[in-house]
């Protein structure tokens, strides 16, 4: 699977970070202790569509597997 910040052809601003808004957005949410794969590229979509205006709509290419894939393992 593949994460693009927007669409095959769509010309995105950088921003003007130290990180490209998606990338922004990836890790603004990333360091939740119950994450998953699925629901990081989800938020961060949302986010950075609701950021931009609906400028830049990120786009998955590929299938991510059913279930949940956890970003970080669990506490003991």
């Amino acid at each position: 699977v593949v994460a693009a910040c927007g669409a095959d052809g769509q010309i995105l601003a950088d921003g003007d970070g130290r990180h490209a808004p998606f990338t922004k957005e990836l890790l603004a949410l990333i360091d939740e202790q119950s994450m998953d794969l699925t629901r990081l590229l989800a938020g961060a979509s949302q986010a950075l569509a609701r950021a931009t205006g609906a400028a830049a709509v990120p786009r998955l290419y590929g299938v991510l597997p059913t279930g949940t894939i956890p970003l970080k393992a669990a506490a003991k």
